[in-house]
């Protein structure tokens, strides 16, 4: 077991955000916490921006609403 200190955090999520973070908990077999380090870790580490590739549009692309 890990030597280094733990705390608890409380945050709320939307009950949809919930669920589907309990279904993923379930499928992979991990707790809520497991999950939720992780997708810090990816959000820390700017992985985020790895996965969303940002693209100028090209001309036509973009339109005007009238």
């Amino acid at each position: 077991m890990s030597s280094r200190p733990v705390k608890s955090v409380t945050i709320s999520l939307p009950a949809e955000m919930l669920e589907e973070l309990d279904r993923l908990c379930e499928r992979e077999h991990r707790s809520r916490s497991e999950l939720l380090r992780e997708a810090f870790r990816s959000y820390a580490s700017g992985e985020r921006m790895q996965r969303i590739p940002v693209v100028d549009p090209e001309p036509g692309e973009l339109y005007e609403s009238v």
